[in-house]
């Protein structure tokens, strides 16, 4: 920990706070959409997914608040076709993901 650049800690810790609380809204907002004869299992997915971007946001914010930084009110930009077949949710979903580990750089 000594050779830790807090500041650059801070500001991935941020980063990653606001897309784990972007993903809440984008698979809360999946749950409500998903249509069909096999909804509920899907539903429930998507609703476990959104619970667990949320312990994940509250657990960086947790480390955020250890190293005196503020975590941040953001959210990471969120994209939609405005397109809720099943598949189109998924490849969202999909890019989101991708979108989440390709901007988080380790310095």
């Amino acid at each position: 920990m000594k050779d830790l650049d807090r500041e650059k800690t801070i500001e991935l810790l941020n980063k990653i706070m606001e897309f784990e609380l972007a993903g809440v809204v984008r698979y809360t907002h999946y749950s409500l959409m998903v249509t069909g004869p096999n909804r509920i299992p899907i539903v429930q997915f998507f609703q476990a997914q959104a619970n667990e971007s949320l312990l994940h946001a509250q657990q960086v914010g947790e480390i955020l608040t250890g190293l005196e930084g503020h975590p941040s009110l953001k959210i990471a930009p969120l994209e939609e076709s405005y397109e809720h077949s099943l598949h189109t949710i998924l490849t969202e979903s999909l890019n989101h993901e991708k979108k989440h580990s390709n901007s988080i750089k380790i310095y």
